[in-house]
């Protein structure tokens, strides 16, 4: 959901939510790889929303601000 909304927020020039959307998703991230279990682990459906997010995350980092 928050890389969804980053990539609003980017479209729609809005630099700082985006930039603030993508530490959100990135701390989610870390949470959910730190305290996955055996059962969590499939990663099915996750590449999709990365992929679409790290483009806008490189776009937004080379904007420069």
């Amino acid at each position: 959901m928050t890389a969804q909304l980053e990539a609003m927020a980017l479209a729609a020039g809005l630099d700082l939510l985006a930039y603030f959307l993508g530490m959100a998703r990135s701390e989610a991230d870390l949470f959910v790889r730190t305290n996955a279990g055996p059962e969590g682990e499939s990663g099915a459906g996750e590449d999709e929303d990365d992929t679409l997010s790290d483009e806008g995350q490189a776009e937004f980092d080379s904007s420069g601000r």
